[in-house]
């Protein structure tokens, strides 16, 4: 039979295991706090940005912004300029084939980037984005920004 250095009706001090149990305790709170700061910042959206820029005259077309997207993503906005040279573009960016609400017939006419907001736009892995242009005039030094988060 085992033998303990306390007979029964001794008073145990319970102070050092309650301390040593708290400092546990409060070393795996650490820790779970800090791993989950990383999952935030790992998942954590990320800005991402495709650029077509016509340092020439512009000609109407369709325009690839992704090849086949590597991974999701949200399309958040457009900037785009008319360049210089005058004349009217008319885009309509498309996910897989399908207007991007608040993306479709848009009317470009500035040389100063104007920004357009898209409504909607979740762009799945594997999609393509690209945009078709209409246009009046002989712009010469537009582009397009797509921007989106991931």
């Amino acid at each position: 039979m085992p033998s303990y250095p306390w007979k029964p009706g001794d008073e145990l001090d319970a102070v050092p295991l309650n301390a040593a149990i708290g400092a546990a305790q409060s070393t795996a709170n650490t820790a779970l706090t800090t791993a989950q700061a990383a999952q935030a910042a790992a998942t954590a959206a990320k800005p991402l940005s495709a650029t077509l820029s016509f340092p020439g005259q512009l000609t109407a077309g369709t325009y690839l912004f992704t090849g086949t997207a590597p991974y999701n993503f949200t399309i958040a906005s457009l900037d785009a300029s008319a360049g210089t040279n005058g004349g009217t573009i008319t885009a309509t960016v498309r996910n897989a084939g399908v207007g991007v609400a608040g993306l479709s017939g848009i009317t470009i006419t500035s040389s100063a980037k104007a920004n357009f907001p898209a409504t909607s736009g979740a762009v799945l892995a594997g999609a393509t984005v690209d945009v078709v242009i209409t246009l009046t005039g002989a712009p010469v030094g537009a582009f397009l920004v797509l921007n989106g988060v991931h």
